[in-house]
């Protein structure tokens, strides 16, 4: 455990020090909260919507949405698309503890290599699956942490602007708050399983950066399949989703510990 946390301790001061994953940090932070909370402003009381509590609606085409958000039906038209809306791209919280991580456990491997620093690295006792471990957990932190203060921030800014019950029942719902503090940790694992993999293959962080970029795919489809009314995350989903990401994060790590050879690392890359 030492010698983990001591590398631990360095992964993340040369990663807050690099102004690339702090720029990642705070435009992706950034971003993702001016995105819904534009949304939630644009869409409430005093908003673009302001005009619907007083003129009637043709809700018939909600039908197939509101078997998927149920909690929404005894609300009034305006109130329902805001849910709706709001509940669809909060997805994009998840979408921070991957981007992050991925910047950061990309440049973990590659940038020492290009730093000349990971020779010594490799050359202390220390185990393969201890080195990476604790490279995914120094890179899968800050995105994690971004992910939860980000959010934090934006039930604060968007409470105002809700309508009714929606900050209730959809900004600070179980089983969103459960997918926060479970699904996102266990992707961000994920995410820089998968990085350290493509950089222990890639030659250059850009390439690398590429290939791992597909990871961010599925949260993507899960806030369309949210936006569609196909997908609602319950607590059931969140639990499901949660244990197959730890199931795949720990194939995957065993997967990395036995591709990651240090002297075929140190003597194929040019």
């Amino acid at each position: 455990m030492d010698r983990i946390w001591t590398v631990v301790q360095k992964e993340l001061t040369d990663a807050l020090r690099n102004r690339m994953t702090m720029a990642t940090i705070l435009i992706s932070s950034v971003l993702f909260i001016l995105l819904p909370l534009g949304m939630a402003y644009g869409m409430g009381p005093n908003g673009l919507l302001q005009n619907l509590d007083s003129k009637p609606m043709d809700t018939s085409d909600l039908g197939p949405i509101l078997q998927v958000y149920p909690q929404l039906r005894d609300l009034d038209p305006a109130s329902q698309l805001q849910g709706f809306m709001l509940s669809g791209i909060q997805a994009l919280f998840l979408i921070i503890p991957l981007m992050v991580p991925m910047v950061i456990a990309v440049y973990s491997v590659i940038g020492e290599k290009q730093n000349r620093s990971l020779e010594a690295v490799l050359a202390t006792p220390i185990e393969t699956s201890e080195l990476l471990i604790a490279k995914c957990v120094a890179a899968a932190t800050p995105g994690i942490l971004s992910a939860w203060v980000s959010y934090a921030v934006f039930t604060v800014l968007v409470w105002p602007a809700t309508r009714g019950p929606i900050f209730d029942l959809i900004i600070v719902r179980p089983s969103w708050i459960l997918a926060l503090l479970l699904v996102a940790p266990a992707a961000a694992f994920l995410a820089v399983v998968l990085g350290l993999i493509v950089s222990s293959r890639a030659s250059d962080p850009q390439s690398a950066q590429q290939i791992a970029g597909v990871i961010v795919l599925p949260i993507v489809a899960v806030m369309i399949g949210q936006m569609a009314g196909v997908v609602q995350i319950s607590v059931l989903f969140v639990l499901i989703g949660a244990l197959v990401l730890l199931a795949i994060d720990a194939g995957l790590l065993t997967v990395a510990v036995k591709l990651f050879q240090r002297e075929t690392i140190l003597t194929r890359w040019k």
